[in-house]
C-alpha cells in the first residue's frame, strides 16, 4: 500500500501523460513482477491451508501485479492460490467451480474499457459465487468508475490491508 501502489500509480499516470513509452511500462512493471516474485520466495507460508482462493481479472484487463500481490497476501494467510490472471472469461467460471470447489474468489480490475459489459460481467460472477457458495472480493481502482452498485454478496477491496484483514 505504500511502496508499490503509489509507484504503479505513477507508471499509469506517466503513460497517460505520454512521458513514458509503453516499452518503459512494460520495463517498469516486469521490474516490479520479478521483485515481488523474489519477495514471495523468502516469505513463510503456512503449511495448515485454511481454503482455496481463485484470483482473476474481468473482461479484458490486462493488468495483474495487484492480483498478483493479494495472491501472496492469501498465501502468507494461509490460503492455496490459484490463479487465473488476466483475461479470464467469466463464462467459464460456472464450469470451474462445479468441478473445482473454492471459498473465495478475488478480482482486480485496473482498466475498464466498457463499463456496461463490466457490470454485467460482475452479475454473472455474483449469481455464480452464491450458487456455489463463495466468498466474493472485489478491488483496483476501475470498480469505482463502473455504472451502478456492486452485487450485494461482493466485498469492496480499498487496499491490500483489506485483503489481510477480510
Amino acid at each position: 500500500d505504500t511502496i508499490v501502489t503509489p509507484v504503479l500509480h505513477q507508471i499509469g499516470s506517466l503513460w497517460e501523460r505520454e512521458d513514458f513509452t509503453i516499452i518503459e511500462v512494460h520495463i517498469a512493471t516486469q521490474t516490479i513482477q520479478r521483485a515481488l516474485h523474489r519477495l514471495q520466495a523468502i516469505i513463510p507460508i503456512p503449511a495448515q491451508k485454511s481454503g482455496d482462493a481463485l484470483c482473476m481479472t474481468i473482461g479484458q484487463e490486462e493488468h495483474e501485479i495487484a492480483l498478483q500481490m493479494v495472491g501472496h497476501i492469501l498465501e502468507k494467510r494461509g490460503f492455496r492460490v490459484l490463479f487465473a490472471g488476466e483475461k479470464t472469461p467469466s463464462q467459464e467460471l460456472d464450469y470451474y467451480l462445479k468441478h473445482h470447489p473454492i471459498d473465495r474468489l478475488y478480482i482486480s480490475s485496473t482498466i475498464i474499457v466498457d463499463s456496461v459489459s463490466a457490470h454485467w460481467e460482475l452479475e454473472r460472477i455474483s449469481h455464480t459465487g452464491i450458487k456455489y457458495g463463495v466468498k466474493i472480493f472485489i478491488g483496483g481502482q476501475a470498480i469505482d468508475r463502473l455504472n451502478g452498485d456492486l452485487p450485494s454478496n461482493a466485498n469492496r477491496l480499498y487496499n491490500f490491508s483489506d485483503v489481510y484483514e477480510n
